[in-house]
């Protein structure tokens, strides 16, 4: 029997290993993460990309835009960096990968902490969608979305997700290794720059605010990142599921917090296979 904790129950001296990705891989993340660079940059070459198009006013409104079907859905796809850090055009690579099956691909920027409050970050990245949803129809494509976030962009994706200009537009949302209940923040090193208030955390925890429209959710966490965060994964299928949401749970098999992505999205992995099976059957029926 598996056994849930909540992210109180572990000792303030755990809490940073068990909430904090980069310290938990500790000096194997900055060679993942190059290698994301440099497979990005090679990616580059070879897609036909529409970069920087603005959505707002700020430096880092903007999102690339890669062709795929026009018959499939269209992908909004967020970077992690727990909203500090990162940046669109690492997550090139995985644009490919969804490119390659036939997916358009909306590669979303946004404002960082702590130049801008995790509040305004989200309000930031919502004056996203109306622009996306009219370049979609300007290119013809399909009018439905799914959101895909990884990490802190998981925890956008739900964020977006609330927002009314996607109701009838949004099909599911796909949440890879993420960070839900934005409490724990406050008690880990992160907060340095994120800045979280009391006030601002309750406000902007997941599991406070689940969408209300009928979506599908796909969830998926490493088996070989720390048990507190796993839990993130497992708390959030649990409030979608006593919801009565169509929610399935993915704990991949020798997946740490970054490669998880890279085996979620290769279609040649049985990971990816799964994922892929699930995406390419999402129902357009009953969308309110």
């Amino acid at each position: 029997m598996y056994i849930v904790l909540g992210w109180q129950d572990f000792k303030s001296s755990r809490l940073e290993e068990q909430f904090n990705p980069r310290v938990a891989l500790g000096s194997k993340t900055a060679s993942i993460l190059a290698d994301w660079e440099d497979r990005s940059a090679v990616a580059r070459k070879t897609l036909d990309i529409l970069q920087n198009i603005p959505y707002g006013n700020h430096l880092l409104q903007k999102f690339d835009y890669c062709q795929g079907a026009p018959d499939k859905p269209a992908i909004i796809l967020l970077h992690g960096g727990y909203w500090r850090s990162l940046d669109k055009s690492i997550m090139d690579c995985h644009v490919q990968q969804l490119c390659m099956n036939g997916f358009t691909v909306y590669n979303v920027n946004y404002p960082l902490c702590p130049e801008v409050s995790l509040t305004s970050l989200v309000e930031a990245l919502h004056e996203s969608l109306e622009k996306i949803i009219q370049f979609n129809l300007l290119k013809k494509n399909n009018p439905m979305f799914i959101l895909v976030g990884h990490s802190a962009g998981a925890h956008l994706a739900l964020q977006l997700a609330l927002n009314p200009i996607l109701k009838s537009k949004l099909l599911g949302i796909v949440a890879l290794s993420g960070i839900f209940e934005c409490q724990v923040v406050r008690e880990i090193s992160v907060n340095k720059d994120v800045c979280l208030s009391k006030k601002e955390a309750e406000k902007l925890s997941n599991l406070k605010n689940l969408p209300n429209n009928n979506l599908e959710f796909y969830i998926a966490v490493g088996s070989e990142e720390p048990s507190g965060w796993i839990d993130q994964s497992v708390e959030l299928y649990g409030a979608l599921n006593r919801c009565g949401k169509d929610v399935k749970l993915r704990v991949v098999n020798e997946a740490n917090h970054f490669n998880l992505v890279d085996k979620i999205l290769d279609a040649e992995t049985e990971s990816g296979k799964q994922f892929y099976h699930w995406i390419n059957n999402l129902s357009y029926d009953d969308m309110t």
